[in-house]
């Protein structure tokens, strides 16, 4: 079972986070089919993206049948906007652009900052912000500013947080991507570099056969 990283900012770091938890984990674009998704039987997902805006030009193309799959799905900084934004919430371009370390405020009865304290130290980084959040979702963290810093639809297993949970200076970083994947997706954090190996061994074989040489 893999954790399907469909990013454009810090994708390797995702990936090195996700894989030090012992969950395999794989990058790909951002705009892959849903259909490829679901062929892949992953477990979950987790979005990130860029500097765009949701609702620019160059805003990057996804595919919203991606959120019908019923797989849990974590949106990171770009990945919140862009979820509260297909689901029909308001994103807008804020008279202050948040960036740095910032005490957050967390509601800790979400899954997702399960044995955390009410405050976090995390990293923000954007100018644009959620300024209503999307129907079937709810607030569960708050900067300083009293901006949305995460959303939360439970139901349907969807979590985005506008800060970078990825990177050291968010300090309890590592503990929220733990409970998104180990509690929420399900996974059993069993996967280490000895079944990488055998897993490329036998990929290996099934394209060049087995067949003893001559």
């Amino acid at each position: 079972n893999n954790c399907v990283l469909k990013c454009r900012q810090y994708a390797k770091v995702i990936d090195r986070k996700v894989r030090e938890l012992c969950v395999e984990s794989i990058i790909k674009p951002l705009d892959m089919p849903a259909e490829e998704i679901r062929q892949g039987n992953y477990t979950a997902i987790i979005i990130s993206g860029g500097p765009q805006s949701v609702y620019g030009d160059e805003a990057p193309k996804y595919d919203p049948k991606t959120f019908e799959l019923g797989i849990p799905i974590l949106g990171i900084c770009y990945g919140m906007q862009l979820v509260n934004h297909l689901f029909k919430g308001k994103v807008e371009k804020g008279g202050t652009r948040e960036d740095g370390q910032f005490d957050i405020e967390l509601d800790t009865t979400s899954s997702l900052f399960s044995g955390l304290r009410r405050k976090s130290t995390v990293l923000l980084t954007h100018g644009d912000s959620v300024t209503e959040v999307a129907p079937g979702f709810r607030s569960i963290a708050r900067s300083p500013a009293g901006i949305c810093a995460a959303i939360e639809d439970a139901k349907r297993k969807i979590y985005c947080v506008q800060f970078h949970p990825e990177v050291d200076l968010s300090l309890d970083g590592i503990v929220m991507l733990k409970n998104y994947l180990l509690n929420i997706a399900g996974f059993k954090g069993d996967f280490t570099p000895l079944c990488r190996e055998e897993e490329a061994i036998k990929e290996i074989r099934e394209q060049v056969g087995s067949r003893s040489p001559a």
